[in-house]
């Protein structure tokens, strides 16, 4: 019986190692890196996950914005970058939102204070 030859591992999903895994734990970015029965878990900072959810609403491409911290789809995969963007985007942390709630009323203030200056010297005229 012939062996068929293994097909290289095209998946978006990258399966990490142990040795990957360690290596990852040891990472700033992330804070722990949990083995469960799908595979690895990697849980990254909230200052990362507000970076990198900055950096993709002004447009950056997720990919690009990992490999800037050297954990690009190369090391965790494309599959994985793509549902950590989505889940950061689309279900930010309560720090994330309390802080994006404190820069709106900020901004907010801000603006209304450079209405009401504005008015104030056309008034003058």
């Amino acid at each position: 019986m012939v062996e068929k030859p293994k097909k290289p591992n095209t998946s978006p999903a990258k399966l990490l190692t142990a040795d990957e895994a360690l290596a990852l734990g040891r990472r700033p970015e992330v804070v722990n890196v949990l083995k469960n029965k799908h595979g690895w878990w990697v849980i990254f900072t909230t200052q990362f996950q507000d970076e990198v959810t900055l950096r993709y609403l002004q447009g950056e491409r997720p990919s690009e914005i990992f490999r800037s911290h050297n954990l690009g789809p190369e090391v965790l995969g494309y599959k994985r970058i793509e549902r950590c963007v989505y889940r950061w985007v689309n279900h930010p942390s309560k720090s994330r939102v309390k802080r994006w709630q404190a820069e709106h009323r900020l901004y907010e203030t801000l603006n209304k204070n450079q209405t009401n200056t504005g008015k104030k010297e056309n008034s003058d005229k």
